[in-house]
């Protein structure tokens, strides 16, 4: 399955030096969620076949960050204009295209368009040259036929920067409300000793949205392959929880801290085991206390019961 590129953050155009694989992949806009879902296509079928190659299902789950409309469409080119079709290599032969447009946080906005033939990579639009870059002598063929027309680049890069921003505009005011959503992590680190091992447990619960990083660090350095992570499962009320433990020596406990990335918090928190509860010196004092609230709560009732005896005596005299 390929895992089809979303633009960066920074609007830069997909690598164009990985090759674009089969089966292709669909992102599709949710009107009411406002998210993306990769829906994974299997290869089309022959032209003539009677499999229809337009049907697709999609559903809705929540978007993150960046925001980005992405169309990946592949289809069998038997007689593509303007597509190498070598006559040494008869029948059906594929041709892949992605194109798409990210919306920045500061409002700056990118578009792409990527074309790919049998397989591996074909064309990719420059949008601030206006032109198209060739990845083989073959697409050269075809970049020429277009720069002929002198308006294919152009108006391909006016409906990346227009049409598909305003489109984008529109469905992210669909899910305001869920992209907009932030949660902060509630973060706990516990500690278990056995047999001369202390486990430190880091714990990240009531967070949103789902994307979060969680890792162990020994003395400021990420401990990769030490870390155990759990899966990031979702809670009742949509938000999500996660968890990372690490072998240590007891010794070394102060060494360790947890480190939480999340998009709800301003920079990456960390947190580590703080010493343990003094609970069995608590006790006793909290005892202490209580007998002698007792004491002299039963000292003031015997007075009083003292002092009420003496009065009834003398008034019987």
């Amino acid at each position: 399955m390929l895992q089809v590129p979303c633009p960066t953050p920074r609007g830069m155009l997909p690598d164009t030096t990985q090759p674009l694989a089969m089966p292709t992949h669909l992102r599709t806009p949710c009107p009411r969620a406002g998210g993306l879902q990769v829906t994974p296509l299997p290869v089309l079928p022959h032209p003539h076949s009677s499999q229809d190659p337009q049907s697709k299902r999609v559903s809705c789950p929540p978007l993150s960050q960046p925001l980005a409309f992405v169309m990946v469409l592949q289809a069998p080119t038997p007689n593509l204009e303007g597509f190498p079709h070598p006559i040494s290599a008869p029948g059906s032969h594929t041709v892949q295209r992605m194109y798409g447009c990210d919306l920045l946080e500061d409002g700056s906005i990118r578009g792409f368009d990527q074309y790919g033939y049998e397989g591996t990579d074909f064309l990719a639009l420059d949008e601030d040259m206006l032109t198209y870059t060739a990845a083989d002598t073959a697409a050269q063929i075809t970049k020429r036929k277009w720069e002929e027309d002198g308006t294919v680049a152009e108006r391909r890069k006016y409906y990346l920067e227009n049409t598909c921003i305003e489109w984008l505009r529109k469905y992210v005011s669909y899910g305001k409300d869920v992209l907009e959503r932030r949660e902060r992590p509630e973060v706990r680190v516990s500690g278990m000793e056995a047999n001369k091992i202390l486990t430190l447990s880091c714990r990240a619960h009531g967070f949103y949205p789902r994307p979060i990083s969680i890792s162990w660090l020994k003395d400021g350095m990420v401990q990769e392959q030490e870390t155990k992570r759990g899966s990031t499962v979702p809670n009742s009320d949509g938000t999500y929880h996660v968890w990372a433990t690490i072998d240590v020596l007891p010794g070394d406990r102060d060494k360790y801290q947890c480190r939480v990335e999340h998009a709800s918090l301003p920079q990456p928190g960390l947190f580590s085991w703080g010493e343990p509860k003094p609970q069995s010196n608590l006790i006793p004092i909290v005892a202490g206390v209580a007998v002698a609230v007792v004491a002299v709560i039963a000292a003031l009732a015997g007075f009083a019961v003292w002092k009420s005896k003496g009065a009834g005596g003398r008034q019987g005299l």
